[in-house]
């Protein structure tokens, strides 16, 4: 069984994370301008609208140790890839308010299920004198994602169409979600085992 070096399942974690984190859930606050103003939503619709993420999170998060455990790192990380895509994709097409809630409702659902298929991952493939660097080097993608997410908003602030400006954010998020799911399917091709080191 050939397991990935410790500074590839961190880089890989760390894409998986600018994408769930970073651009699924985060880069959308920096989108609400326009796609108010677009969909003619009020404060309060709006307002709702931004809560669903953390709420959908939050119930990802009461289940995603489990997923992680019964259907394994790979298929729960695969999992959130799809929520993400699927939101993503939700919230560039949106024509209303209840499009575009389940769009986001459904990036909440991938930011809940990706750290914890991630953190099943590490203990089974990296060795734990690395866990603490692997970890901060997956959490900096936050910070990647939104370095992608806002010269996007910049360059297309100047856009009189909000839907243009969603699809490309849509497309450019969800392709790399599909593209990095693919690489990490490659990587975790065989099953993870409970543990690659013995229990201290």
């Amino acid at each position: 069984m050939r397991f990935p070096s410790s500074t590839a399942f961190a880089l890989l974690g760390a894409g998986l994370i600018a994408i769930s984190f970073g651009l699924a859930r985060f880069a959308f606050g920096l989108f609400v301008p326009p796609i108010r103003a677009d969909l003619t939503l009020s404060p309060h619709v709006i307002g709702i609208i931004g809560a669903l993420p953390l709420i959908s999170f939050t119930l990802a998060s009461v289940v995603a140790s489990w997923c992680a455990d019964r259907l394994g790192a790979r298929n729960t990380a695969m999992a959130s890839c799809v929520f993400g895509v699927v939101g993503l994709a939700l919230i560039s097409q949106s024509a209303g308010a209840l499009s575009l809630g389940l769009g986001v409702f459904a990036c909440g659902i991938c930011t809940g299920l990706m750290m914890p298929a991630l953190t099943a991952a590490m203990q089974a493939l990296v060795l734990r004198s690395m866990h603490g660097r692997v970890s901060s080097v997956m959490n900096a993608g936050t910070s990647v994602g939104l370095m992608v997410a806002v010269p996007t908003v910049l360059f297309l602030s100047g856009a009189a169409v909000h839907g243009a400006g969603a699809a490309i954010h849509g497309g450019v998020s969800g392709t790399g979600s599909g593209l990095v799911c693919g690489r990490y399917s490659i990587i975790a091709s065989v099953p993870f085992p409970q543990s690659r080191f013995p229990a201290s």
